[in-house]
């Protein structure tokens, strides 16, 4: 049933740990709507592509919608997002930037249930599996969203981190490698040779600007890197 701590006509942010079957129909992730309005909010994936769908209004003429860009593959579980601030709305898959844009239209709550899985009539009907959803009222910021994505990551064993590219500059002999900070902890391992029989500590690591990175002094011979997460 309705209450005021879903009836969100603001700023929110919505998350799901979902595991999806197929893409044959729209699966629906939550929705409060009139009939297949938002009002404010539907939350949901496009029949056929599963691209993430944000869609709000007041339940009648007014509403918007912005759509992510890649859809979860079926058959694994993943870690979906999307955070609304003021008119920007911003998709997340894994915890990975999953396309934005503007929503300006009026919201309005009319008093209809919370809907988990569809919407009130359930045309939108998921087909797999939630382990957990959180609603929040609010537009998380990018360290609250990183947190949670940690959290979530671990307690599911789900990878939040996309291909990790690494920035090489060269001074002489000195090398410093760079990558973006992500949830977790890196270390940045060596090698001389690849295939590798070892890989071992490249040195310490640095943190700047959002960024990881590690210097090291080169023999003149190939060296090969790679980051792990410990």
């Amino acid at each position: 049933a309705s209450s005021p701590t879903v009836a969100i006509v603001g700023d929110m942010t919505v998350y799901a740990v979902a595991n999806f079957v197929d893409y044959g129909n729209y699966n629906g992730i939550i929705g409060k709507t009139a009939a297949n309005l938002p009002a404010s909010y539907d939350f949901y994936l496009v029949q056929g592509s599963g691209t993430p769908r944000f869609y709000r209004g007041d339940g009648g003429g007014a509403n918007g919608q912005v759509s992510g860009t890649e859809s979860p593959a079926v058959g694994a579980p993943h870690i979906i997002s999307v955070v609304m601030g003021d008119t920007t709305v911003s998709h997340y898959l894994d915890a990975q930037p999953n396309g934005t844009g503007t929503l300006d239209t009026v919201l309005a709550d009319v008093g209809t249930s919370l809907f988990i899985g569809s919407r009130e009539d359930l045309v939108t009907q998921m087909k797999g599996d939630f382990a957990e959803i959180m609603i929040f009222s609010t537009a998380l910021t990018d360290a609250d969203r990183q947190s949670i994505d940690s959290y979530l990551g671990a307690k599911y064993g789900l990878a939040t981190a996309g291909p990790i590219r690494l920035s090489i500059t060269r001074s002489g002999t000195q090398v410093t490698i760079s990558w973006p900070i992500t949830p977790g902890t890196d270390v940045l391992e060596g090698t001389a040779s690849l295939p590798a029989t070892s890989w071992n500590s490249a040195g310490p690591i640095t943190q700047s600007n959002g960024m990881n990175s590690v210097t090291v002094t080169t023999s003149g011979t190939a060296q090969f890197f790679r980051v792990r997460k410990t």
